[in-house]
């Protein structure tokens, strides 16, 4: 999912995921796609924090750009009683396009609250400020919801967004074929501005291994 969760690896566990997404796009009369191929490396460094490296491959017809991202998680809060994690978020982003160097792009920080309801059902809910650089801030929001059908199978539903623009709907599905392997689809809408005619469907797919 998007939203992120709360929960933190352990120290000396970590968790690496590849990710292939593709969004289609009818705008008026075009019709176009993009696709996206990532990479995410995160290890928990210390008790109680995670420190991860996302690198990620953007491409538009013949155009293509590069993003590189230093982020990491810190718990805050942590309440077996009541099921609540609270962990402080943050990163540092960098973008290439056209081949040239990286490039910082933006600074970002915020929280993640994840609550466990009956053990099947799982709350999330993230609160961020990005700061692009030359200063221009821009607040963001993400809920998400998980749903254990089975041991090994959670059904996923979010929406997420930013100030000034319309929110984002998805519905997913996450599957555990394996022990410390996870496979996960999910497939977005995201809603457009007034004034914009026509439809993005976003497509997406990961599959992750914790050691």
């Amino acid at each position: 999912m998007t939203t992120q969760s709360a929960d933190i690896l352990d120290r000396g566990n970590c968790d690496v995921e590849g990710q292939w997404g593709r969004d289609n796009a009818k705008l008026g009369a075009a019709k176009f796609h993009v696709t996206h191929l990532g990479l995410r490396a995160d290890c928990g460094v210390i008790d109680g924090t995670q420190i991860g490296l996302v690198g990620e491959r953007i491409k538009f017809q013949n155009e293509k750009a590069d993003g590189l991202s230093l982020v990491g998680k810190t718990r805050l809060w942590d309440d077996d009683k009541v099921g609540g994690k609270l962990a402080l978020t943050y990163g540092i982003h960098g973008l290439r396009q056209r081949n040239l160097d990286f490039d910082y792009a933006a600074s970002s920080v915020g929280l993640a609250y994840t609550q466990t309801l009956a053990e099947k059902h799982k709350l999330h809910a993230n609160a961020n400020v990005t700061i692009a650089k030359g200063g221009d801030s821009t607040k963001g929001w993400a809920l998400g919801y998980e749903y254990a059908v089975a041991p090994t199978v959670s059904l996923l539903a979010e929406t997420y967004g930013e100030e000034d623009s319309k929110p984002t709907q998805a519905l997913g599905v996450r599957w555990a074929p394996a022990k410390n392997w996870s496979v996960g689809a999910m497939v977005a809408r995201p809603r457009l501005d007034n004034g914009i005619n026509g439809r993005v469907t976003q497509f997406n797919t990961t599959v992750a291994y914790r050691f």
